[in-house]
């Protein structure tokens, strides 16, 4: 469970870092606009990866542990 936690945090960390540098592409360089987009399209896929495999790595709330509360129904809960 801790690894997926830390894969988790690493693929966002690289999700971010992609993103942000497509943006930045995109402003300093009006030219690369279109590759700065795709830079930041590609960098949210492995943002949201990240978000999931910590999603998952959690605790289920249960007695006295886990999640202090309570995702049922909401997004965050899309893949359970």
């Amino acid at each position: 469970m801790r690894a997926r936690t830390v894969w988790g945090v690493v693929w966002i960390v690289v999700g971010l870092a992609v993103s942000l540098g497509g943006m930045v592409l995109a402003v300093v360089d009006p030219g690369r606009a279109v590759l700065g987009g795709i830079g930041f399209g590609v960098g949210i896929l492995p943002f949201v990866i990240g978000l999931f495999l910590v999603r998952h790595a959690l605790p289920e709330a249960g007695d006295g542990g886990g999640r202090p509360w309570d995702t049922s129904g909401s997004l965050w809960d899309l893949f359970r």
